[in-house]
């Protein structure tokens, strides 16, 4: 509603009667339309579990403003997925806002990551305009050296990071290239071995055209 006070929601049934006035999903669409607001993370009023809200502006109403509509969105649900994907290879995961702030990570810390380093690959990505970039960083909360891919989720104001231990990729690489070394080593002594055959066919053809000639 208008004042900030929820008229319907899927979560509970009957509504309760809670002012949302204080959450920046409203706070955001109240004085101008904010278009498709992605809020911050915390824990939610009602669920009692770490959310983050995305809100539209509802028109209506003499000031033009009748509320707004808000969508509810687990952070565990994220940090799940995330896990899927990096549990097997070491994978540092989040979904930040391009403001900086971070809204799921995975791995989880000890203490939790809730914004981006200013000075940081992410920061200095989205200042210079770039809608996807690569890096690597060893980021101070758990000093794991990564080579990053970035990409901005368009049309949102999102972006997402993804790292893989340097350590890692260094480690499949050389297991690659004992591999191929182990092929080039058989190769040549499979060459080697059909060039001495040659050489000892054709010095025994050698010796027995000078027989036949004598």
């Amino acid at each position: 509603r208008p004042d900030g006070v929820t008229a319907m929601t899927s979560r509970v049934f009957p509504v309760p009667p809670m002012s949302f006035t204080d959450r920046d999903y409203f706070q955001a669409q109240v004085a101008t339309d904010a278009g498709f607001f992605v809020g911050g993370a915390y824990i939610g009023r009602i669920s009692r579990h770490p959310i983050f809200n995305v809100s539209q502006r509802r028109r209506g109403g003499r000031e033009g403003f009748d509320g707004v509509v808000g969508t509810s969105l687990s952070v565990e649900y994220f940090t799940r997925f995330y896990q899927s994907i990096a549990e097997n290879n070491g994978a540092a995961i989040a979904l930040g806002r391009t403001d900086g702030e971070v809204l799921a990570r995975y791995p989880l810390l000890d203490k939790p990551l809730t914004r981006f380093a200013p000075d940081g690959a992410v920061m200095r990505g989205l200042a210079a305009g770039h809608e996807r970039w690569t890096d690597m960083a060893a980021p101070p909360q758990d000093g794991v050296e990564r080579i990053y891919a970035f990409r901005k989720v368009r049309p949102y104001p999102l972006v997402v990071v993804y790292g893989i231990p340097k350590a890692l990729i260094t480690q499949r690489w050389l297991t690659d290239l004992a591999a191929f070394a182990g092929f080039a080593a058989l190769a040549a002594a499979s060459l080697a071995a059909a060039t001495l055959f040659a050489a000892a066919r054709a010095q025994a053809d050698k010796r027995m055209a000078e027989v036949l000639r004598t």
